[in-house]
């Protein structure tokens, strides 16, 4: 990266979090979002980046379109993820590098670390997809260590809750790893109104403990309701943070979000 394209994040970045002091100084009740599977779709993920606010994208690592639309993100000063893809009970193709079950730690930790890397500029990871591999607590014990490693130092792990038996929050806690993790998907239903209806969810939740972490994919339905509510946001009583300014480690997580799926969806 360019010195000068250095120097306008810097200071585009310094703007937001001195914008955002001010504003959580209010006291408001605080919301994260994240666009997941951001890479395939180049229009759609396009989009999605210019959406007003502070979201986080999260790329798939060998998407086609990751590498250009990392760099545009990161331009528009927005957070960036690596979308790691693990095994999940269904049967759904993982791609190159997925994690599996059946890998031994040193095949693990290799194929993590070199799709991270196929993300520049990722602060972090969050999983697409495994239900079947954060249950695993060995799997996750090895995924942590590996983020606290020499290469990725400073990496958080965003858990996605795919299963309600997840333990990934829970080994990242134990091993002092920042982290966090989903508390409503917006478009498991590709319906509008469902769509408004779960935004309404995490702004309620919100309220309710102070900060929710709501999750998307860049479908036009989605892309459509986020920029319409974004764009006043203020009517709903909450602020838009970047996912690095909160982390909630030992929230108690209420029933009725405790099931999920796997998180993946068709486009459209």
């Amino acid at each position: 990266m360019s010195i000068l394209r250095r120097f306008f994040h810097y200071f585009f970045c310094l703007g937001m979090i001195i914008f955002n002091a001010g504003v959580w100084a209010q006291d408001k009740p605080a919301i994260a979002i994240i666009i997941d599977d951001m890479g395939y779709d180049k229009a759609l993920g396009q989009r999605a980046i210019n959406l007003p606010g502070a979201l986080t994208f999260s790329f798939l690592p060998y998407a086609p379109f990751t590498p250009e639309l990392v760099e545009n993100a990161f331009s528009h000063g927005k957070e960036v993820l690596a979308h790691i893809p693990m095994q999940s009970f269904e049967p759904k193709k993982l791609g190159k590098d997925g994690l599996t079950w059946a890998m031994d730690k040193s095949e693990l930790t290799q194929k993590l670390i070199t799709q991270i890397a196929k993300v520049p500029h990722a602060i972090g990871m969050n999983n697409h997809m495994g239900s079947l591999l954060t249950q695993d607590r060995e799997a996750m014990q090895w995924v942590v260590a590996a983020l606290q490693g020499s290469t990725t130092e400073g990496l958080f792990f965003l858990d996605s809750r795919t299963t309600k038996h997840t333990v990934a929050e829970a080994v990242a806690v134990e091993s002092g790893l920042a982290t966090a993790r989903r508390d409503v998907f917006f478009d498991h239903t590709d319906d509008e109104q469902a769509i408004k209806e779960q935004f309404q969810s995490l702004v309620s939740l919100a309220k309710e403990q102070g900060f929710a972490i709501g999750i998307g994919h860049p479908k036009s339905k989605t892309l459509k309701v986020l920029f319409e509510v974004l764009s006043q946001l203020d009517d709903y009583g909450v602020v838009l943070v970047p996912i690095s300014q909160r982390w909630v480690t030992k929230r108690p997580i209420p029933e009725s979000l405790q099931s999920s799926g796997d998180g993946s969806v068709s486009y459209k």
